[in-house]
């Protein structure tokens, strides 16, 4: 039985170079310890305990409505599911109990098994671990664990001793399985520091690329919107042009490293929590080694009590050579301890139990990281339209036609309102928010003309923004009609069949109106 930590130890090795998308958590070990012990479901008994070589006695004592079932023998140990069958009618009868994390088994019965008629199937979890005490029709000794029919006191003491040599040896496995995992962290801990240290260099560098492409847009534009032939404009945009090319580049070599960088921390904390379980199993081997050596010293020195003084008596000896054997136990649960402490400091993702708010720190982290990638390229957009657009003569003022309708200087409007359509909705939140009560999916015009602004006989003035929103670059348009005294919005959307969304009464629908057919999406 616990041959398969050996096997395990693979799956680890496997575990540690495997592809981290949707990573399988490797099994734990079938331990002695693990197995040792009595699982409940309502008033149903099963009580287990590992006699070594893929065997382990099973004892079920049913209680369900009223009706009762017991039976006691031996089961067969592969993998995670032990396979009992009731001698004579093996063929006919047979029962698997698959081993569940955390102390929890699966049981499913399968043909006829009288005794099982009372209902055994389904989960079960552990009451309590260590050595469990078997019922039997004939004397049991005071250690009760009995073989097949009555023990006597040489074999109830053998199987003591086997107890413990099988804990021992397990603990001494899963200590070294905890420091092979934690020489593995700190492999894994020093690439993920190496891969912080570029993403923050390279982020800043693509950072500073961005910002000059974005600052030096708003520089040059308006002056190759003026003018057919600008010189110095164009120079300026190609610059920018070029700062933007750059930090796109970047952009995507750094989604490559934050990539790697999260799979490298689930797999950190993947083998962290491993570690936990390593150490807690190496514990209770230790623990069940430690009592099954004290019934052995009980057994030994009670035989000795009853027995001449000459009488050579055997079981101390295997009684101090068991103690030995405990004691070595505890000390390897104390170094898988050591070891998964050490682990969970060096793979330096905090504690296990705050796995899902860091995973929800990471995601803000990266969905912010997303939408500056995403700015850059509308910058980018942006500056590639004003290259290869030609430059139009000033648009007729979209209030013309409209009694007393003056549009207001562009100072003006720069003054009162920003450049652009993107910073003005980023400085004046209200008006998307008075938009997405009409129309819920819209956004951000990331791809703007210039603002323009009128001054009606009433004394109202309209904010008139026009562009495309990125909305992962697919680029919708818009003509947006604000009014700020009144937080009042009029806007038509260029991909839907909607004439105008909102409320506007007669005058501001006529403007906006106008303005989409005098303003041409960029």
């Amino acid at each position: 039985m616990h041959r398969t930590v050996f096997s395990w130890l693979g799956t680890l090795l496997i575990f540690g170079f495997a592809a981290r998308e949707g990573l399988a958590e490797a099994p734990s070990p079938i331990t002695a310890a693990r197995v040792n012990g009595v699982y409940e479901q309502g008033e149903n008994r099963i009580s287990l305990l590992s006699l070594g070589h893929g065997k382990v006695r099973v004892q079920f004592d049913l209680n369900n409505l009223g009706a009762a079932g017991f039976a006691l023998g031996d089961a067969t140990l592969d993998g995670d599911t032990l396979t009992y069958g009731e001698p004579p009618k093996l063929s006919r009868c047979k029962t698997l109990i698959k081993f569940l994390p955390k102390g929890q088994l699966d049981v499913g019965v399968y043909s006829d098994c009288g005794w099982t008629r009372v209902g055994a199937s389904g989960p079960y979890r552990k009451l309590k671990g260590g050595v469990p005490k078997f019922k039997s029709a004939q004397p049991v000794t005071s250690d009760g664990i009995p073989p097949e029919g009555a023990p006597s006191p040489e074999a109830a003491f053998e199987a003591l001793a086997s107890t413990v040599r099988l804990d021992a040896a397990d603990a001494a496995e899963l200590a070294r399985l905890a420091s092979s995992t934690a020489a593995r962290i700190n492999s894994l801990s020093a690439r993920r520091t190496q891969l912080l240290d570029q993403l923050k260099s390279e982020q800043a560098e693509r950072s500073k690329h961005a910002t000059a492409a974005a600052l030096g847009y708003q520089k040059h534009h308006a002056g190759l919107a003026k003018a057919a032939s600008n010189p110095a404009a164009i120079e300026g945009l190609k610059a920018a042009h070029a700062e933007a090319a750059q930090a796109s580049t970047q952009g995507q070599s750094l989604l490559q490293k934050l990539s790697a960088l999260r799979a490298l921390e689930e797999e950190l904390f993947q083998l962290s929590a491993k570690s936990a379980d390593l150490s807690l199993e190496a514990n209770a081997s230790a623990k069940d080694a430690e009592s099954a050596s004290a019934a052995m010293q009980t057994a030994a020195q009670g035989k000795a009590a009853k027995a001449p003084a000459s009488a050579a008596n055997p079981q101390l000896a295997k009684s101090a050579e068991a103690q030995a054997q405990a004691s070595q136990a505890k000390a390897n649960a104390a170094s898988a301890s050591s070891q998964a402490t050490k682990a969970l400091q060096l793979a330096g993702l905090g504690p296990l139990n705050g796995h899902a708010s860091r995973k929800a720190r990471e995601q803000q982290e990266d969905e912010k990281f997303q939408r500056e990638l995403a700015q850059n390229g509308a910058t980018l957009g942006q500056i590639e339209l004003a290259l290869k657009a030609p430059a139009s003569p000033p648009a007729a003022a979209p209030g013309s036609g409209i009694a007393g309708a003056t549009e207001l200087p562009r100072a003006e409007v720069q003054k009162l309102y920003g450049a652009m359509a993107d910073e003005t909705m980023q400085a004046h939140p209200e008006i998307l928010s008075a938009m997405k009560a009409f129309d819920p999916d819209a956004d951000v015009l990331a791809l703007p003309n210039d603002n323009r602004a009128l001054r009606l006989t009433d004394g109202r003035e309209i904010l008139l923004m026009s562009g495309r929103t990125c909305r992962a670059c697919a680029q919708v348009g818009y003509w947006i009609a604000w009014q700020a005294k009144s937080r009042l919005v009029a806007f038509v959307r260029e991909d839907k069949n909607v004439p105008v969304y909102g409320k506007p009464d007669p005058t501001l629908r006529a403007v906006l109106e106008q303005f989409v057919k005098q303003s041409p999406l960029p």
